[in-house]
């Protein structure tokens, strides 16, 4: 294929095609999803970081300022769900079901909801090791009627599908890319203040809950069920900023510029 350069994403990538690529001086640049060990990225030339705190981390760890490039993730723009009316305010949380991604305390939060006399249901998309446990956990506390476990998706799109709220309860998040999915679903966002989420969103387009609290969780839930002009305002917002930020119009020109300046060495100082 003889390319001008290389580009990697994760540890195994960059151990396995960064190497072959800097045996064969050709130069490679790589995204960093999270908070990386720099040992398995020693074959790269140029980092590309989603979130400024990402950037930040690898200045910290010792890389030069001048190998990093600030480039946040994107996706394609999808048909905007508008609010479908229904008294049911309906939720959707999409992604692994892991520990770090906060599930068993969305749970908890909305049982809350629950016993505050709101109408709700919630949809979990995904699979994982911890699904076992959250289902027996949501069967405590009572809340068969309320929540369907939906299990794998292929596209997260089929899971926002007649929804009101995204929610992303994460102990843990470098980035999010499934907020850029719903943000162009035109969903409104119930998110934890983690990295990503806080980089990514802002007021105009979602409610915030302290990481790893249910209580908190459980009061931007309510909000969010509160108001359905409210919902709709801010899924307009959601729908707006992705286009303006994290769409594949804006940031497809910057790769490429990036790869042009690595192809001609500028990039590999």
């Amino acid at each position: 294929f003889n390319p001008d350069a290389v580009h990697v994403h994760l540890a195994r990538a960059a151990l396995l095609g960064a190497t072959a690529a800097k045996n064969l001086a050709v130069p490679v640049c790589s995204n960093t999803h999270n908070l990386i060990e720099l040992g398995d990225f020693n074959a790269v030339d140029h980092f590309i970081t989603p979130t400024i705190r990402l950037l930040n981390y690898l200045i910290e760890a010792g890389v030069a300022d001048q190998r990093i490039t600030h480039i946040p993730h994107f996706t394609a723009p999808r048909p905007y769900h508008k609010q479908h009316g229904s008294h049911t305010v309906r939720f959707v949380a999409v992604g692994r079901l892991v520990e770090k991604k906060g599930y068993a305390v969305l749970l908890d939060a909305f049982a809350e909801l629950i016993n505050q006399g709101i109408d709700a249901n919630l949809l979990l998309a995904g699979d994982g090791p911890q699904r076992a446990a959250l289902e027996q956990q949501a069967q405590r506390l009572e809340l068969q009627q309320h929540v369907e476990f939906a299990g794998w998706v292929d596209d997260p799109h089929d899971a926002f599908a007649d929804k009101d709220v995204f929610v992303l309860p994460s102990l843990f998040e470098p980035f999010g890319i499934v907020v850029l999915e719903a943000m162009a679903a035109g969903l409104p966002i119930v998110t934890s203040n983690s990295d990503g989420p806080l980089e990514i969103l802002n007021e105009s387009c979602a409610w915030f809950s302290e990481i790893g609290d249910a209580n908190s969780l459980s009061a931007a839930l309510l909000a969010a069920a509160a108001d359905d002009q409210l919902r709709e305002q801010k899924g307009l917002a959601a729908h707006q900023r992705l286009l303006e930020h994290y769409s594949a119009d804006v940031m497809l020109p910057r790769y490429c510029a990036l790869y042009t300046a690595l192809a001609a060495g500028c990039a590999r100082d």
